[in-house]
């Protein structure tokens, strides 16, 4: 999957825009997200770019059941 600009990209591994998503546990202490840093918190993840902007797609109750959800994984 090829994702981000290759500008601002952070890939340390030389794969270029390829990137292995990492785990959900423990997301809500790895902000910035994405692999240029781009949101900020967890809400803009689902506000940045055509792929994952959500706000559109699902109400507001729906967005906020997702955020306590990822909110409330653990860290291990």
């Amino acid at each position: 999957m090829s994702t981000g600009d290759p500008q601002l990209e952070r890939n340390s591994h030389d794969r270029g825009t390829q990137f292995d998503p990492p785990s959900l546990l423990g997301i809500w202490a790895t902000a910035p997200y994405f692999h240029d840093g781009s949101a900020a918190t967890l809400a803009d993840v689902f506000r940045v770019g055509k792929e994952h902007d959500l706000v559109d797609r699902i109400n507001e109750r729906d967005m906020r059941a997702l955020l306590s959800f990822l909110m409330a994984l653990p860290n291990e």
